[in-house]
């Protein structure tokens, strides 16, 4: 087993929520297929007080991207913001930091 992969979740809108739905739903087949758990470290939303069909906890939510960019246990940032910018400002930073985009 390769133990665990933290990323981090760009949105949570209709796709975002989907995502984290799916990888919570399915952490088990996702550990047996892929020998590594994967950990939902941090989310960035424009609004941290927005009604959401799924709950989040409180404490992997942010507004800053920062959060994100200076984390260096988080390997991969998955972008499902919708809309070129700061989409792609956020995943040039990314990139710059040496992470994983998705």
């Amino acid at each position: 087993m390769m133990g665990k992969v933290r990323i981090a979740i760009l949105g949570l809108g209709t796709v975002g929520q989907g995502v984290w739905s799916i990888l919570n739903t399915n952490k088990d087949e996702i550990l047996k297929k892929c020998g590594c758990e994967i950990e939902v470290a941090k989310i960035l939303v424009r609004d941290p007080y927005k009604l959401r069909r799924v709950k989040v906890p409180e404490s992997i939510i942010t507004t800053d991207i920062n959060d994100i960019l200076n984390d260096s246990s988080i390997k991969i940032v998955v972008e499902l913001m919708g809309g070129a910018e700061p989409a792609r400002e956020y995943m040039l930073k990314a990139m710059k930091c040496k992470k994983h985009v998705v």
